[in-house]
This record gives C-alpha cells, structure tokens and sequence, in this order.
C-alpha cells in the first residue's frame, strides 16, 4: 500500500513538473530578474535630479510657448508609462538562460525516466523512487532559476560589478546531495553513525558556502574554507565505506560503489572550484563559464549516478539488503 501511494505521488509530482515546462516554453518573459531596490532608487534620483536641472534652466522658454511644452509634457509622459519597468528588470544573458534551460531538461527528462522504470519493475524500486525525487528537485530548482525567480542580484560597488547568487541552486543541493549520499550509504551497508555524519557534513558544507556566496570580501573566504572542511569530512566518509566494502561486497558490488563515489567526489569537486574562482570568489571566470560547470556537474552527479545506480543496482542486491548494518533486518517482498 505505501509503494503504491508513493507511485501515485510520484505520478502527481510527474504532472505537476511537465505542466511547469509547457507554460515555461510559451512564457513571454523568461529569466527577468528584478533588480533590487536600492539600484531602481538611485537610478529615479538620479532621473528625477536631471529632470529638476533641465526644467529649471529653460523655465523661461517654457512660460513663453506653454503649448508647445505642454504637448511635449503629455508624450513624455506617455513614453515613459509604456515602458513602466524598463529601469526595474536585468535581464540574463542568453548563455546563462541556455545553460539553466539545459538542466531543467535533462532533470526533467531524467525524473521521467527514473518514475517509468520504477513503474515497471517488481522488486525493489527503493533507489528508483531516491534518483527520481533527486532530479525533481532539480528540475524544481532550474525552473526556477531559469524563470528569475530562484536568483538574487547583489548590486554593483565601488569594488565589484554586480553579481548573481542562485540561491535557488543551493536549496536544491541542500535536499538532494543528502539523498545522494544515502543512496550511497545505502550501497555500502554504512552504520546509522556514519550516515548522520555525512548527512549533517553535508549540509553545514552547503550552507557554508551559501553564506559566504553574500558575505563581505573579508567574510567570505573563511565560509568557504568551513564549506571545504566540511567537504573533506564527506570524502574521508565515502572513501572509507569503499574500504570496508571490499571485505563484505564481492568484487562486482564493491566495484559498483566504487565507481559511484569516485563519480560523486569528482564531480562534487567542480561546486568549491566554482565557488572560488567564480562571481563568489576571485571573480576569475566569466558567469557562462560558471554556470556551463555547474550545470554539467549536476546532471552527472544525479541523472548519470542515478542510471548508472539503477542499472547495476542487481549485482549489488545480490551481495547484500538496502539497510543500514545496526538497522532492523529486512522483510522479504517488503520495500
């Protein structure tokens, strides 16, 4: 009964995202990212000021042709009530629209294909159901993005040009990394111990790199390097569950979760590298450049370890249960 009302959420959720993709195509305005407020104030002082110096040095010529300026009033107000946002909207740059439009695709895409084979199959469908929770979220998460909605603009100074934080991005990383590495845990038959460190490591590593995405330049390095400590404590866990997994996997299933963790350390990597020499850091690579990476990064850590992990999922299960080794045993035909 549970795995099937956990079908029938799954379902829902499926319609629920490929409603959001049409209406996403046929949208008018897509990834218009309100600037923040301070920046519009400062532009319609500025306006209003230039205004005020225009109108008091030709005072004379206007009292002498009221008409002439009084038409000119009404179709400059008219210009300007037609475009009342034109000042309020950044919009982004077709390469960083391209790049998020790519993700929500291919999560999208991944998300459908993760519901059909759990549909399809009559054993265990617990990693079907974790991957396809994984690339809904993400596919929430560049929705989002991809729209304007999930992106803060940090205006311009006198030290740095304005920047883009996808806060959105860091929500999404926040629930499906810990469900990644549960997928994992999982895997190598990991103690409830082990789990709670990885699970908790991996989230004060992304909220550290969160907080310093908007932090000052004097603040913000020291959150990454918290993010960076906390990251090595995530791959010391990892590697070691390799370790033990030689002695109770066969070589077939070790070697299952060896090439998992190795394609989740790698491409985990891309995300502290991003964060340095990117828009939070160094301001070294161009924001294309950035979100290229990331987005490359995240459709192999989840979509391409979720088929990988569904398609070789048997020669583990053959060696081993999805439980946890301190956890209660499991019940044959019970998910």
């Amino acid at each position: 009964e549970s795995q099937e009302m956990a079908k029938a959420a799954a379902s829902l959720l499926l319609v629920v995202l490929l409603v959001g993709t049409i209406s996403l195509i046929f949208s008018k305005d897509p990834a218009a990212v309100l600037v923040q407020k301070p920046v519009a104030a400062a532009q319609s002082t500025a306006s209003s000021v230039s205004a005020g110096s225009a109108s008091a040095g030709s005072a004379a010529s206007i009292q002498g042709s009221g008409q002439g300026s009084s038409s000119h009033h009404v179709s400059s107000e008219s210009t300007t009530s037609s475009h009342p946002n034109a000042s309020e909207k950044a919009q982004l740059p077709m390469a960083i629209t391209g790049c998020l439009l790519v993700g929500l695709v291919g999560m999208t895409a991944g998300a459908i294909a993760f519901l059909i084979m759990a549909l399809r199959t009559e054993t265990e469908t617990l990693f079907h159901h974790l991957t396809f929770i994984v690339a809904s979220i993400s596919a929430v998460a560049y929705y989002s993005m991809w729209m304007g909605f999930g992106i803060e603009v940090i205006p311009a100074t006198a030290h740095h040009a304005p920047r883009f934080i996808f806060w959105a991005r860091y929500l999404d990383w926040f629930f499906t990394t810990p469900l990644i590495l549960i997928c994992l845990a999982l895997l190598a038959q990991s103690t409830r111990g082990t789990v709670v460190s990885l699970v908790g490591s991996d989230a004060l590593m992304i909220v550290c790199w969160y907080l310093g995405g908007g932090a000052s330049p004097v603040q913000k390095y020291s959150w990454w390097c918290a993010g960076v400590l906390f990251f090595l404590i995530v791959l010391h866990q990892l590697f070691v569950q390799i370790q033990q997994a030689k002695t109770s996997h066969g070589a077939s299933g070790a070697m299952v979760l060896r090439h998992l963790t190795y394609l989740t350390a790698i491409t985990w990597c891309t995300y502290p590298t991003v964060w340095l020499f990117g828009d939070d850091g160094l301001h070294l690579l161009p924001l294309a450049v950035q979100a290229s990476l990331i987005t490359v990064a995240d459709l192999i850590s989840k979509v391409g370890f979720g088929f990988y992990l569904i398609l070789h999922r048997e020669e583990v299960q053959h060696h081993s249960g999805y439980q946890f080794v301190d956890g209660p045993a499991k019940v044959p035909g019970v998910v």
